[in-house]
């Protein structure tokens, strides 16, 4: 049985948040992002491509409801996460 700070609960909560914003549900999208962006918050180091997909796509939700302010720091948070993960950073090398 999973705990509910497993990352597949998050993935999953990352996922019903994908279901809601193709249904256009972005207040139910954001709700679910935000669950799995709070897994992530407390282990950042295990996963950080993770981190950085759940920070995009909260930021992606925030931007539509006008929320900016928010949507900028999860956007800077990812980045900055992406860079300073040398792996993360010498894997999109290698794909591109």
């Amino acid at each position: 049985m999973l705990g509910e700070e497993d990352l597949n609960v998050a993935n999953n909560h990352y996922l019903g948040s994908q279901m809601y914003l193709k249904k256009l549900q972005v207040t139910e999208a954001l709700h679910y992002a935000q669950k799995a962006n709070d897994i992530m918050d407390k282990k950042p180091h295990q996963e950080p491509l993770l981190f950085v997909r759940y920070r995009f796509l909260r930021a992606k939700l925030y931007k539509n409801l006008d929320k900016n302010s928010e949507a900028l720091k999860d956007l800077d948070e990812g980045i900055l996460r992406a860079e300073n993960n040398q792996k993360l950073y010498m894997e999109e090398v290698e794909m591109k």
